[in-house]
């Protein structure tokens, strides 16, 4: 087989292990249907997948997302649209070739859990887990994804889709300018309304300030947030990160230069709490707390246990 029928395969095998993971055959391991049927309800489009369940399923198949996360990573989102087809219930639109299903990483990232100071060139295109202060938020700006044009003369439609440094590893980027005519020369009319677009923001992440070293100044990182992760978070949020840091390379080809901007490009924002001991921002209320909050207001005498409870704490 020639070098393309290779790698055509190795993609193949990725996808199918990563959708073995997700909807395994056997019953007694952990299935993500559930959870991909929960997505799904609350009109979702991210399925946060735990690291620490794939390294104890497919020790192989974590040490690839971790070291080469563009291939990896394609594949769980492959795979995971592929998982959705074959579930009942589906409406039409979330089964849609258009629309584009995430898969977030959480769990625990071992040498490549950093922050913005131990951050390093050996973290170039690996998958790290950054934690840090957000210090600046750009707007959110729509991002062209594929244009539709309409030819009047010959009665027909055209397309075309566009890549940038973001969304490919080391294929060719495509210019963001749309199509005038054809090759013929027929002038073209942009279909705005059936052009896909993609929300894009950039933030700028900053070391806690505890954990700087006494004296220096805190080193910042630039974040890349696509999709549904925009308006995650705000400026002075403590957040955790997930995602691929590489270098975008330089944008003017004519002038020579070695060094490169980096970025990271998130796949997952955990907020934090603002308070500098951590935690979770927002506590979790589950059905068991809501049937009791929904007991006890049923209850006459509610009043009393109150006040004999904040007693204990206010006049020991």
């Amino acid at each position: 087989m020639d070098g393309l029928q290779l790698r055509d395969e190795a993609v193949r095998d990725r996808v199918r292990a990563a959708q073995e993971f997700l909807d395994p055959s056997d019953q007694v391991l952990r299935n993500y249907r559930s959870d991909i049927i929960l997505m799904l309800q609350k009109l979702q489009r991210r399925l946060v997948v735990s690291i620490d369940d794939i390294r104890a399923r497919n020790l192989a198949l974590a040490e690839g997302l971790l070291e080469h996360p563009f291939d990896f990573a394609q594949a769980f989102d492959r795979a995971l649209k592929e998982v959705i087809q074959t579930l009942p219930n589906t409406t039409p639109t979330q089964t849609s070739e258009d629309v584009m299903y995430y898969c977030a990483f959480s769990g625990s990232f071992g040498q490549f859990a950093c922050n913005p100071r131990t951050l390093s060139s050996s973290h170039l295109n690996r998958m790290v887990s950054l934690e840090g202060i957000v210090t600046r938020c750009s707007l959110v700006r729509p991002k062209v994804v594929k244009s539709v044009h309409y030819n009047e003369k010959k009665k027909v439609f055209h397309f075309r889709e566009y890549q940038d440094q973001t969304m490919t590893a080391n294929g060719a980027t495509t210019s963001s300018v749309y199509p005038q005519e054809d090759e013929a020369g027929n002038p073209l009319i942009t279909e705005y309304g059936y052009c896909t677009y993609r929300d894009h923001q950039t933030i700028s992440i900053q070391e806690m300030p505890e954990y700087a070293p006494a004296g220096q100044l805190p080193r910042g990182v630039d974040v890349i947030l696509d999709d549904d992760l925009v308006d995650k978070c705000k400026p002075g949020d403590r957040v955790q990160l997930v995602g691929i840091y590489r270098s975008l390379g330089n944008r003017n080809a004519g002038h020579n230069t070695a060094l490169f901007k980096t970025a990271l490009l998130a796949n997952n924002v955990v907020l934090l709490s603002s308070k500098s001991g951590g935690g979770i921002a927002t506590a979790t209320i589950t059905d068991t707390d809501i049937r009791n909050i929904n007991r006890v207001s049923k209850k006459k005498l509610v009043r009393p246990p109150f006040s004999i409870t904040c007693s204990k704490y206010l006049w020991p």
